[in-house]
């Protein structure tokens, strides 16, 4: 039996082709995704929208405001910063320490 190569798990997530990665690292993936996705629900909400109303006012598809909220990596990032864009928010990226949690 042939041994199975390695994936590359970011080069794979990047390419859309996220079915080659093990489940335990689409797993990975999606908790590591899972905090945008209620943090910008969590905003709308209080800013008493609608997912439909969020997508109309933002210019971008409702499925999309769905996937996000829902935690969904296939999302464009144009996309995410439109939406956060028209929240008022900053998305930002903060290096984590081993341990995982935020510096």
């Amino acid at each position: 039996m042939a041994k199975r190569p390695k994936i590359n798990e970011a080069k794979a997530a990047d390419l859309g082709l996220d079915i080659l990665l093990p489940v335990r690292a689409r797993r990975r993936q999606k908790q590591n995704s899972a905090a945008l996705g209620p943090r910008i629900a969590a905003i709308r909400v209080e800013a008493g929208m609608t997912q439909r109303e969020l997508a109309s006012a933002a210019c971008v598809g409702l499925s999309s405001i769905r996937k996000i909220e829902q935690g969904d990596l296939g999302v464009n990032l144009k996309t995410i910063i439109k939406i956060v864009g028209f929240l008022d928010c900053d998305l930002a990226v903060v290096p984590k320490r081993a341990g995982g949690s935020p510096s």
